[in-house]
């Protein structure tokens, strides 16, 4: 790690993607890019709910379906594979162009509460 790293942005969202690229592999038992595209879907709703890479494969081990939640917040995908819930970040920016995170809004398809 960079001792000098000081910006974090999206590095939660960051990690769920990996998370769900991994998670999906294991699923489809498979690398290819076709594979884990075919089970994002899977691992992103509709099971018992996981937050973490060990505790979702162990799950998907098992032979259990999996609902990802990752460390941004729920992730789920509809069925072609656009997200339909999300948290975004509301940044508010001062004169000297720095910011802070005014706060959280979760997104769901068609509907923004805040």
């Amino acid at each position: 790690m960079n001792p000098e790293l000081a910006e974090y942005t999206y590095a939660a969202e960051s990690y769920d993607a990996v998370t769900l690229i991994a998670l999906a592999a294991e699923a489809a038992k498979a690398d290819t890019g076709a594979a884990i595209a075919g089970k994002l879907v899977e691992v992103s709703k509709g099971g018992t709910k996981c937050t973490g890479f060990k505790e979702c494969a162990d799950l998907l081990k098992a032979g259990t379906d999996i609902d990802y939640d990752g460390v941004s917040g729920p992730v789920d995908f509809n069925d072609v594979g656009d997200p339909s819930v999300a948290t975004i970040g509301v940044y508010q920016y001062r004169a000297d162009n720095t910011f802070d995170a005014a706060k959280a809004v979760e997104y769901r398809r068609g509907n923004i509460d805040g």
